[in-house]
């Protein structure tokens, strides 16, 4: 019998047993499952196309940590004409933590400034990312081994950077901004004694606040919690511009310095 799962319930012991998987359309609406549920291929790797499939393996990062990794529908003519691979996702800390070539109105190196943050590293500790599917597929070299790179140059770097913690130390607020693209994040704290350290901070959710370069600095940013700590917001010039409802799981954005977000009940709890 068939083994039907969805793509995000795929685990790196589904891939040691079955590396390559296929969607399965004909079981959308069947027993709860949607466009996302896959199965095993018939054949044994390695197969013809990696297209409307997902393959599990390794990738290295570029400080040289082997992570379990999931490429999704692969393109080998526009990985060779763009360099970019779609849909790539590491599993991390139990989860998988995705990259994608960013869309056209992203800034380029965000994605990656986002994976690298959901992992608790550095950019430069991510990536380049090497990865090598000659095992699972045939095809070129050059298209199915190489580098995934960030898509950052050098002088992408924050310049600005504010953080708030919660008093209970569970959660943090960071608002970080560089030459082209402002953004703030909610990370979850997963061990409050070892703040410092590689791999304690989860990123939950990430809201985009500004474009462009920058008009302020670190000292016109607050990062601030309310609500008996259940709310915490990015304030620049003090006005308020993005919030995160922690309970509630949202995000509220606004649109730097164009789009306020007026909020009256705005009162520090501590």
């Amino acid at each position: 019998m068939p083994i039907y799962k969805r793509v995000e319930e795929l685990t790196p012991e589904d891939f040691a047993a079955h590396p390559v998987w296929e969607f399965a359309p004909e079981m959308e609406g069947v027993d709860g499952f949607d466009w996302t549920v896959v199965k095993p291929v018939a054949i044994a790797p390695p197969v013809g196309t990696l297209d409307k499939r997902v393959v599990g393996t390794s990738v290295t990062l570029a400080n040289g940590i082997r992570v379990p990794a999931m490429f999704g529908t692969v393109d080998f003519e526009k990985v060779l004409r763009d360099r970019k691979l779609l849909g790539l996702s590491l599993f991390w800390n139990g989860q998988w933590r995705g990259f994608f070539p960013p869309h056209d109105f992203d800034r380029p190196g965000s994605q990656a400034i986002a994976l690298a943050k959901a992992l608790g590293l550095a950019v430069e500790d991510v990536f380049p990312i090497s990865y090598d599917l000659g095992e699972f597929c045939t095809g070129g070299p050059a298209a199915i081994r190489g580098e995934i790179q960030s898509g950052i140059e050098a002088e992408d770097t924050d310049i600005v950077f504010v953080d708030g913690i919660n008093a209970a130390r569970t959660y943090a607020g960071v608002f970080a901004a560089e030459e082209h693209v402002g953004w703030f994040y909610l990370y979850k704290i997963l061990d409050p004694d070892r703040l410092n350290e590689d791999g304690n901070l989860e990123i939950v959710n990430v809201a985009h606040v500004l474009n462009g370069p920058p008009d302020f600095s670190d000292s016109d940013v607050e990062v601030r919690w309310f609500d008996r700590d259940t709310k915490v917001g990015v304030l620049i010039g003090n006005i308020l511009w993005a919030y995160f409802d922690v309970e509630a799981g949202r995000s509220v954005s606004g649109r730097y310095p164009s789009r306020p977000l007026p909020w009256p009940e705005l009162t520090p709890e501590h």
